[in-house]
């Protein structure tokens, strides 16, 4: 894992060498290891590494094939390189000194161009790449977008990097608020690729690339990989449940075995939930020696999932560690989340996943994660719901959808805060879950009610009516307009491509790399995605979610292990604003702190945080995210 830069411009100047050296200081922290520019008449290149794989300096970038026509500056793994070394030797084509996937990746494009060998490899990745026989450039993000390429043309030059604030810290670039998306972030905790928080900065979207012509510097954008195709699997419609269980064994085994290998110590994380432990369990199985895992313990019942890892682990044979959170440490972590990601970002599990990868990387380099495993096998609330309750509602008129929701919105907080305090029951966090599903049980389409479930309640009345409202379009939106496919499925493949990449990875990735930690999601391999998009929607969810990975499970650790309600990742945020962030969220979103921004309706907010704080209504997650908005703008713009 690494983190790369540069600028791509018909001529290099001195100071766009110092300019990229600089850029490259502030990637330090996902790449101690191993520093390095190179530069051309149009390009300099910068590299940090961490080095996981060949830590000769064989495995140092940039890189240049051994035939000169192509330059590399890489950031991540490709799992099948092994594979692909193989093939190579069977053509008598191979041409590798050392043994990394850098030095085998361009081995292959040199033998097969740039993009077979993207339809033949994977991994997660992020890439530029120069061929100097046609003086083309190339930026590339990986499939599903697990590792993060952010870019902006200015001036008649290009300039990349794999976070946003070493580009929008250049004295040349402007930084300018894109207005059309904070309606998105406030809505989804996220702001959603191509775009940022700033105009004229983008990322690049998951399984896409943009052609750069060197003379030009006019860009070109192509999709390489289609996630919709993958419902057209047809071998894997037909597959009965026990093949199904079978086959997924096979590879789930295989790809964990694939990123188990490195040349440094490597982990898991372990929460105790069904896919950190299944992943676990294999990861555990393949080792000759007990691997170490790590997890977060949080005194709430609701919350701590901490006692069944534990469990888990002396059955696994791992060597466990967990280190308990409480408030204050929460709280002392919140400032540092701008300086994190960069832009807002506000999924508050962020602070937990920054905490677990701190603890893990005392005594580990890699760590295997279970993220993935909800949007590809089915995980969450809403899955099920689309599933198996949508179809029932879809045969009430909307006039009596309209009377239920009425009576329904009656129920006051306080009462069903009740059923949140019941211990080991399916109730968990019932509150908010019951909130979310009154509130969207008027829908009329698929695509509207899955926009409102996914977003923030309230988010709608934050703004200033002169902000520009962005009318939001996921990406493989086109797939709600398609009868032939089901519910279900349609849910699936708008996770894949949306929360998970923008949310999860984003998540993960930042959080990890804050302390020189590279961790790998198994359950989020694109041969799964491949394998299991188009199989029938009852091998997935019945009366239970994920109902592959819980039969996997079942192999290794006992099933009263495995049949609980989903906790998450998280903490009582709600119960956090009320008490040991009061005094700070107070102050933040205040409604001359508010006006400074200059794009609130102070008063909307001031009667959403008045109604929070009075235990009226649940608004802690769209208070989070103003929260977090606020300290990212006033270290950014005050």
């Amino acid at each position: 894992m690494c983190g790369i830069s540069g600028i791509i411009k018909n001529l290099i100047s001195d100071k766009d060498i110092y300019d990229v050296n600089k850029m490259n200081e502030q990637l330090s922290h996902r790449g101690p290891d191993f520093e390095s520019i190179k530069s051309d008449k149009n390009y300099v290149f910068g590299h940090r590494r961490l080095a996981i794989l060949d830590l000769s300096e064989k495995g140092s970038q940039p890189m240049k094939s051994k035939d000169g026509r192509f330059m590399i500056v890489y950031n991540g793994e490709i799992y099948n390189h092994k594979i692909l070394k193989n093939q190579l030797v069977l053509e008598n084509r191979f041409n590798c000194l050392g043994h990394s996937d850098t030095e085998i990746f361009l081995n292959c494009i040199e033998v097969w161009g740039l993009k077979k060998t993207l339809s033949l490899i994977y991994g997660m990745f992020a890439f530029a790449l120069y061929d100097y026989k046609y003086n083309k450039f190339y930026l590339v993000r990986d499939k599903i977008g697990e590792k993060p390429l952010y870019y902006t043309k200015c001036n008649r030059e290009i300039i990349f990097s794999s976070e946003i604030n070493p580009i929008c810290n250049l004295e040349r670039i402007p930084k300018e608020l894109n207005l059309d998306q904070l309606d998105n972030y406030f809505k989804y905790n996220y702001i959603p690729s191509p775009n940022t928080i700033y105009k004229n900065i983008f990322k690049l979207n998951p399984g896409s690339l943009i052609e750069i012509d060197g003379q030009t510097l006019n860009i070109k954008n192509e999709k390489y990989f289609d996630i919709k195709k993958t419902l057209q699997n047809t071998d894997n419609q037909q597959l009965k449940f026990n093949s199904i269980v079978e086959k997924s064994d096979q590879l789930i085994d295989e790809i964990i075995k694939e990123q188990s290998v490195s040349d440094v110590k490597l982990g898991s994380f372990l929460s105790g939930g069904i896919d950190s432990s299944l992943v676990t369990a294999y990861l555990q199985k393949n080792s000759i020696n007990k691997i170490s895992t790590f997890n977060i313990s949080y005194k709430d019942i609701n919350y701590d999932e901490s006692k069944y890892a534990d469990d888990i682990a002396k059955i696994l044979g791992t060597n466990h560690e967990t280190l308990e959170v409480n408030d204050e440490i929460l709280v002392s972590n919140i400032e540092n989340i701008p300086d994190i990601y960069g832009e807002p970002f506000s999924d508050s599990s962020q602070i937990l996943t920054y905490l677990v990868s701190k603890l893990a990387k005392t005594k580990v380099k890699i760590c295997l994660s279970g993220d993935g495993g909800d949007e590809i096998f089915g995980g969450y609330n809403r899955h099920k719901y689309v599933k198996k309750y949508l179809p029932i509602l879809d045969k009430i008129s909307l006039k009596n959808k309209i009377r239920m929701q009425s009576l329904l919105k009656k129920i006051p907080l306080s009462f069903l805060e009740k059923f949140d305090k019941f211990k080991n029951n399916k109730l968990v966090n019932f509150s908010n879950k019951f909130e979310k599903i009154i509130t969207n049980l008027d829908y009329e389409r698929l695509e509207i009610f899955y926009k409102s479930i996914t977003s923030n309640t309230n988010s709608h009345s934050l703004l200033k009516d002169s902000v520009i409202k962005n009318n939001f379009i996921f990406k493989e939106n086109e797939v709600f307009l398609d009868e032939s496919i089901s519910n279900l499925k349609k849910s699936l493949i708008i996770d894949q491509s949306n929360y998970l990449s923008d949310d999860i990875f984003t998540k993960v990735d930042r959080s990890s790399m804050a302390h020189s930690l590279e961790v790998r999601c198994p359950l989020a391999d694109v041969r799964l995605i491949e394998q299991f998009n188009s199989i029938n929607d009852e091998y997935k969810i019945s009366n239970n979610t994920k109902i592959i990975l819980r039969t996997l499970l079942e192999k290794f650790i006992p099933k009263k292990l495995i049949e609980r309600p989903k906790m998450g990742f998280g903490f009582p945020l709600n119960k956090l604003l009320k008490k040991n962030l009061k005094k700070f969220t107070l102050e933040m979103l205040s409604e001359k702190r508010l006006k400074n921004t200059q794009i609130f309706n102070e008063k909307n907010i001031t009667k959403i945080v008045d109604s929070h704080m009075k235990n009226n209504q649940d608004n802690s997650q769209v208070i989070w995210s103003i929260l977090i908005f606020q300290i990212w703008y006033e270290k950014n713009f005050n």
